[in-house]
């Protein structure tokens, strides 16, 4: 029997994608705690690193032009602290990141590994083991660096808008000259995005068909050396390490063709502000220190827009490792519940939640199809058979948002 790779199960209504997007969610709803202590504390480190630009402009204009006694003393201390309390926040978000982004690994893999000892013994004879081992490890991986990102993206977003804010409040047109780019960095992230998805996704399909030969040839090295097959293994070796080159080269280059750009352009920004606020200082328009802060700011804004690529394109390869993890997860005997084959049969419905529940995790675009043809349901009292059928019902209608016309139940006894 010619054995498949998940890829190959029939697909389900939504794309691998979204199936991705939505098993993380899933994931991190029930980790919310540790990524909100871990989203606080980035914040505070936020204001903290975001208040020390504007604390430099008061300890320069106030401290050294203005030469107040004691003022660069006092100012210099509140940078301090803010640089302290900044650093201790900082830690705290990358350790709640990290812990949440390992909790998520862990837990995505016990499901994997429980999921896969419930299946049937078809589906194990049908996929490879490699493909397995490659969505329980490597898939992962993938999804975990990207966890790791959400307190620290959060935090970059809560940079751009509060540094946004305050170098409007000090010069609007300033501003708008050091925020040019920005518009220009979210186009090209977009179409960045759009372009590496493809290519992600073909790396995550060709490292696990090289897992399945490595695999493979491991567990079964006595058949391997007692036929003499090792040629024929190196050469199959080579071929899937090739294609993993070549798609790992064609990821490369997009990378190549977007993420240069994208890092040049906040850094003209930075160019405007030192040509336009240096002539704006000359004009005494604005002060040394304001103009010091001006660049602080800018300089601030360099990383979280650098990293805004980067981000991108882990989201999209965590996207789509999730989703080939999703499609494990999805499987049920090597079919889903709203596969033709599947015939529900309950001969003691009750009160119907069975049903309903089942009738949850249908694809809609199976659901009509299901309830009308392979759903049997049927209760041997009177009473609890008609509370079982307005309960389905109810569940079905609700569920394709339909309350026009009536499905009646095929009872099993037919």
């Amino acid at each position: 029997m010619e054995r498949r790779s998940p890829k190959d199960i029939p697909p389900k209504d939504i794309p691998a994608s979204r199936a991705g997007w939505h098993l993380m969610g899933t994931q991190l709803r029930r980790q919310r705690p540790g990524l909100t202590v871990g989203v606080v504390a980035g914040l505070t480190a936020t204001i903290s690193k975001v208040a020390v630009p504007a604390l430099v402009a008061l300890a320069i204009d106030r401290g050294i032009e203005a030469d107040t006694e004691g003022a660069l003393l006092r100012w210099s201390l509140a940078i301090l602290l803010a640089g302290v309390l900044s650093s201790i926040c900082s830690g705290l978000r990358r350790w709640f990141a990290f812990r949440e982004a390992r909790w998520c690994e862990a837990a995505l893999r016990d499901r994997i590994f429980a999921h896969l000892q419930r299946l049937h013994f078809a589906f194990h004879d049908d996929v490879q083991t490699g493909q397995l081992m490659s969505r329980a490890n490597t898939d992962l991986q993938q999804v975990q660096a990207f966890v790791v990102m959400i307190p620290i993206t959060i935090s970059n977003a809560a940079t751009v808008l509060a540094a946004s804010v305050i170098m409007f409040s000090i010069n609007p047109l300033l501003a708008l000259l050091a925020l040019g780019p920005l518009p220009l960095v979210n186009v090209l992230a977009r179409r960045f995005s759009g372009r590496l998805f493809p290519s992600v996704m073909a790396i995550q399909a060709e490292s696990a068909e090289l897992a399945t030969v490595v695999e493979e040839t491991v567990s079964g090295i006595r058949v391997v050396k007692g036929f003499g097959s090792e040629g024929v293994q190196a050469q199959r070796l080579r071929a899937e390490a090739g294609d993993v080159y070549e798609r790992s080269i064609d990821a490369t280059r997009v990378r190549a063709r977007y993420m240069p750009v994208m890092d040049l352009l906040p850094n003209l920004g930075l160019l405007a502000v030192l040509a336009y606020g240096g002539h704006l200082v000359i004009d005494g328009e604005l002060t040394v220190g304001q103009l010091v802060a001006f660049n602080a700011y800018v300089a601030l804004l360099i990383w979280p827009l650098r990293m805004t690529g980067q981000i991108v394109a882990q989201g999209q390869r965590a996207a789509a490792a999730a989703g080939r993890v999703a499609e494990v997860l999805d499987t049920e005997f090597s079919l889903s519940l709203g596969s033709p084959e599947v015939q529900i049969l309950d001969p003691c419905t009750g009160t119907g939640n069975f049903i309903v529940n089942l009738l949850g995790r249908i694809p809609k675009r199976d659901l009509p199809r299901m309830y009308r043809d392979q759903l049997f349901a049927n209760e041997v009292m009177l009473m609890p058979y008609y509370i079982a059928a307005l309960n389905i019902e109810h569940a079905y209608y609700e569920l394709i948002a339909v309350h026009a016309g009536q499905v009646a139940f095929r009872d099993a006894a037919e």
